[in-house]
């Protein structure tokens, strides 16, 4: 089933205050539930904002982090207090994503009875529809054009940590001036990948973010390259995110996106264990190893640049020279590949060669975490699937 959830994040906000004496919504909980129900195409939620507040800024890239793209609007004084109504950019943006997504199930999550309306619509044209809402604001009118209410004070019992106190901790990433390198450049491109996306969700291409970020693609250069960080950064911060391949393009897959025709998505852990390891992806690695143990001990090059030479042409366009290289200055680096009487020597063992680089492996991965906070350690050891998921 292809869902669709629009949530009003200020009714949520004031209804679940109010009656929970300072409560506030876990909005990951909230969309990990409905994705146990289908394949949530879209999550978008919509705010009107203090731009006096740093934290609700804070809020705001959590959101997005989450895999919620975030409509908002400032706050406005009238008559001397601040206002806010988010009502008509929600029902537009309703209306527009049914057209072009086509879902099984809208979600509304919001209370407010002006949306009644829009739900019979929704119904109407075929569409489940369900409305999320705090007990104290749901209208009865709201509740009679949906096919199902779920109340947010029943639904907690049902998915722990929906509601939580005041004060709790959040589910957003650590602070980003306490963060070491690693996790700073994790955190921006989270925050930058949303923001890139196009609407309808569509592949877009990876490099837009180096265009857009020139000082953020060359701190991702110097940390294993912007294909693995990003997919560090999805795997970390952007659940429902991916990555393909097109023509040895890298593309972007936001939530809804469909690949296309010649695109090959990418295992993110896969890509992101690359970048930390400053070595080609696994499968690019395997091809270069096995050529080398296939290679005649008789015909063995002078030099590294005739291996290199000689590798390319068995190997043809599916693997790099760079990659070729890499692998040259792991093998050396590990013992296993050295000039000996005028001639290069390395085993023809393709066991004792991934044995050799997999030492290697952990050392640079282990290194590239070295500046970085224990708990992002543990977290980051699982995005790139070197460990296990962290309690």
């Amino acid at each position: 089933m292809r869902i669709v959830l629009l949530v009003d994040v200020n009714n949520f906000f004031y209804g679940v205050r109010d009656a929970r004496a300072g409560a506030r919504v876990r909005y990951d909980r909230l969309l990990a539930w409905l994705q146990g129900h289908g394949e949530v195409i879209a999550a978008v939620a919509f705010m009107a904002y203090d731009p006096a507040r740093p934290d609700q800024e804070r809020f705001r890239t959590a959101l997005s982090q989450m895999g919620f793209r975030v409509v908002e609007e400032p706050l406005r004084q009238e008559n001397g207090r601040l206002q806010g109504n988010m009502d008509v950019p929600m029902a537009l943006e309703a209306l527009q994503l049914v057209e072009r997504q086509r879902p099984d199930l809208v979600a509304l999550g919001t209370g407010d009875g002006d949306f009644a309306p829009l739900a019979h619509h929704l119904a109407q044209r075929g569409h489940l529809v369900w409305v999320i809402a705090p007990r104290v604001s749901l209208s009865g009118a709201l509740a009679r054009a949906a096919h199902r209410v779920f109340l947010l004070e029943d639904l907690a019992a049902e998915v722990p940590g929906l509601l939580e106190a005041e004060g709790s901790a959040a589910p957003t990433p650590e602070p980003e001036a306490e963060a070491g390198p690693l996790e700073r450049l994790a955190l921006r491109i989270a925050r930058a990948l949303p923001a890139l996306a196009p609407q309808p969700p569509a592949p877009f291409l990876l490099s837009r973010l180096g265009d857009a970020h020139p000082d953020l693609s060359e701190e991702a250069r110097r940390a294993g390259g912007l294909a693995p960080a990003a997919a560090l950064a999805m795997r970390l911060y952007l659940p429902g995110w991916g990555m393909g391949v097109q023509e040895s393009v890298y593309l972007v897959l936001p939530p809804g996106a469909r690949p296309g025709p010649g695109v090959r998505p990418i295992p993110l852990a896969e890509l992101a264990r690359a970048g930390l390891e400053r070595l080609p992806p696994a499968p690019m690695v395997r091809a270069i190893l096995e050529e080398l143990a296939r290679f005649p001990a008789g015909e063995a090059p002078a030099d590294r640049d005739a291996l290199e030479e000689a590798l390319a042409g068995r190997l043809g366009p599916s693997v790099s020279r760079r990659a070729i290289r890499e692998v040259f200055a792991a093998l050396a680096r590990s013992g296993l590949l050295k000039e000996e009487a005028g001639a290069l020597q390395w085993p023809r063992d393709l066991a004792a060669l991934e044995e050799g680089l997999r030492r290697i492996r952990a050392e640079r991965a282990e290194a590239a975490l070295a500046g970085e906070a224990p708990a992002f350690r543990d977290r980051v050891r699982w995005a790139a699937g070197l460990g296990a998921a962290p309690a």
